[in-house]
């Protein structure tokens, strides 16, 4: 129901329908899945003159609860995760935050990272259609820049 701004009013029944994002899962209805799990499928460290850090995010295509090369990464996925570092004396902490590429990838890069153990750890991800599942995780241990 409207009404304009002298009182006037009208009435009209409309249907909205949702479409799904790309990569949605559907089931022979046409009706939109329930969400499919993702989960951190690798973490990948390179150190030259900075630490460079990729997450790479997929989700569970199969789904078998365990994510493989297989399986399709994530794209458009919020990831924020809390890098630590200490060499002995002093721990410094970076919070890195941003959304995964069309491979699910996100880069955050530290320049010239100091000698030390470092330590990620994924605070938050996020999708508009996939649900994070914690149990997908690798479990990841500190890295040492030598």
């Amino acid at each position: 129901r409207v009404t304009d701004d002298q009182s006037a009013t009208n009435e009209a029944q409309v249907t909205i329908e949702i479409t799904p994002k790309n990569g949605d899962p559907s089931n022979d209805s046409g009706s939109s899945a329930p969400a499919t799990a993702m989960g951190v499928y690798d973490m990948i460290w390179s150190a030259k003159n900075n630490l460079d850090l990729t997450v790479n995010i997929r989700r569970d295509s199969q789904p078998d609860e365990h994510l493989t090369v297989d399986d399709e990464p994530v794209s458009e996925a919020s990831v924020t995760f809390l890098l630590t570092h200490e060499d002995g004396i002093v721990q410094n902490t970076w919070t890195f935050q941003g959304l995964t590429d069309a491979s699910g990838n996100f880069r955050a890069k530290v320049p010239r990272a100091a000698n030390g153990s470092y330590q990620a750890e994924i605070w938050a991800l996020d999708h508009d259609i996939y649900v994070w599942e914690l149990n997908l995780d690798a479990d990841y241990t500190d890295w040492f820049i030598k």
